[in-house]
């Protein structure tokens, strides 16, 4: 059994334009280049825009600066700090062995303490690599930075 096609030249390369925009469309999709919601966080203002765009009020200024030396191998502490970054979508594992610089912004609006809250940044390369909201009282916390309510 043979099929064939008669297609002109014309019909052809709409094809492959078609062809290659859905490809193209989908390898967008699957990196997530087509929805990068983080923008460039090298500036002090661009992280408070960040963190005041995902509903929190904090200090104009980090309380915090340091530039950190991630670990090489993953250690039983890092790797339950990584549980919560992967909640997020971050993935410290992409990182062993790198350094970042770490900014910690006071939360002013965090309702269910009465404690001091901060919000924390690990940024390398502009790109933000892992988030938390923290207490460091007595019966602090570290939770995820987004998609927690305040």
């Amino acid at each position: 059994m043979i099929i064939t096609a008669k297609f002109s030249k014309r019909k052809l390369t709409g094809l492959i334009l078609v062809v290659l925009v859905c490809a193209i469309s989908i390898a967008l999709f699957i990196t997530g280049c087509s929805g990068d919601k983080i923008p460039d966080l090298s500036e002090n203002e661009a992280r408070v825009a960040y963190l005041q765009s995902l509903g929190w009020q904090v200090s104009e200024e980090p309380v915090k600066t340091q530039q950190v030396n991630i670990p090489e191998q993953m250690n039983d502490t890092l790797a339950k700090y990584n549980d919560i970054q992967m909640q997020q979508g971050f993935d410290l594992n992409e990182h062993l062995g790198k350094t970042a610089m770490r900014y910690v912004y006071e939360v002013t609006n965090y309702s269910n303490t009465t404690g001091d809250v901060f919000a924390t940044l690990l940024i390398r390369d502009g790109k933000l690599i892992a988030a938390d909201l923290t207490s460091w009282d007595a019966d602090g916390f570290c939770r995820p930075l987004i998609e927690t309510q305040n």
